[in-house]
């Protein structure tokens, strides 16, 4: 049986989030609530019999605490939100979704399809948003 070059980067896609990739997440997420909680209360003791992430988290989380650093997630989940109202996390966003798109598209017009047909149908994709919002602006009544 032939596979094409579509069939078989859809299998990748599908397949290639294996339950390794759940289980990786799984012990990031557990490591992280671990550390939320020893930072919060480090005079506490880790509860035995959790899992090996989470108590690794426990430990990191309040050994940062005692010491008097910011958590390393306390950073990251201030400059995630300082980032998000920003222009350079617009940017960031729309460039992975605007990648996932070109993918996307690439794929469902049968895969390597020229640049300039790709750039031409997200230009007018583009084109039809600001369409929309020149619209909107001229009949707000529409849309309420």
């Amino acid at each position: 049986m032939k596979v094409t070059k579509r069939q078989l980067r859809r299998i990748i896609r599908e397949y290639g989030r294996s339950e390794h990739d759940a289980e990786a997440r799984g012990m990031v997420a557990s490591y992280q609530r671990g550390y939320s909680d020893g930072y919060e209360a480090p005079h506490l003791q880790a509860t035995t019999g959790r899992d090996p992430e989470y108590l690794r988290g426990y430990e990191d989380g309040a050994a940062d605490a005692k010491d008097g650093r910011a958590g390393k997630y306390i950073k990251e989940a201030r400059r995630k939100v300082l980032k998000e109202g920003s222009l350079q996390g617009a940017e960031e966003r729309f460039t992975e979704a605007l990648s996932e798109y070109v993918m996307i598209l690439d794929e469902e017009l049968g895969y390597d399809i020229p640049h300039d047909q790709l750039k031409a149908e997200v230009m007018n994709l583009v084109d039809g948003h600001f369409e929309f919002l020149e619209h909107h602006r001229q009949n707000p009544e529409m849309y309420q």
